[in-house]
């Protein structure tokens, strides 16, 4: 008995200095989510930035350390079910239905750039060209736009996205969506399942 008790005391003592190392193990995110009240949507098609450098990262790690966000905007039908898809369907089916969906999106706009507005202060916008030759990922419902990666200042806390787009037709118009978006920058302290949860598209 006395021998198992031992035994049992190492084990706690081995236990409790593990769960010590990993808590020591600092996290950081750092995002913008929209802050807008309603969706955005272009005719059918809604329309949800993401400006992401990382989520529950290590301060050790590459990204966090690049510090880099990434600029995306997905396009989604907000008349079909996105939690649905038909996961069956062959690569070359579904290449094929995502190129359909491009060209119903592209008969209804076309991309021409982003903006971004730093708020307050509203420096400069940065002008953000749109990746035509990649919509990854993509399905037949939806499709990512690709703008790239900036840096952003620590204080930049808000930002006003505009996306610019053109219309199709006789004569070609120009349109707008405007989103609004906060900074997400949290620290924290944690164990290694939380190790670079990055999430997202």
């Amino acid at each position: 008995m006395k021998r198992l008790g031992n035994h049992t005391v190492v084990a706690a003592l081995i236990t409790v200095l593990a769960v010590g190392m990993c808590s020591c193990i600092t996290y950081r995110s750092s995002y913008f989510v929209p802050s807008n009240e309603r969706p955005v949507f272009i005719d059918r098609f809604r329309l949800t930035p993401r400006v992401f450098a990382f989520k529950e990262s290590r301060v050790t790690s590459e990204r966090v350390i690049k510090g880099a966000y990434s600029i995306t905007i997905r396009v989604q039908d907000s008349t079909t079910d996105l939690e649905h898809y038909e996961w069956r369907l062959t690569e070359q089916q579904t290449d094929s239905l995502a190129d359909r969906f491009l060209q119903q999106v592209s008969a209804v706009f076309v991309v021409d750039s982003l903006l971004l507005h730093e708020i307050p202060g509203e420096p400069r916008p940065m002008v953000l060209l749109p990746d035509t030759k990649s919509y990854a990922p993509r399905r037949e419902n939806f499709l990512t736009l690709k703008f790239g990666e900036i840096t952003l200042p620590r204080e930049a806390m808000r930002l006003r996205a505009v996306l610019h787009v053109t219309r199709p037709g006789l004569p070609l118009t120009a349109d707008s969506a405007v989103f609004q978006l906060g900074r997400i920058e949290l620290e924290d302290r944690g164990l290694l399942m939380f190790d670079n949860q990055t999430q997202g598209y």
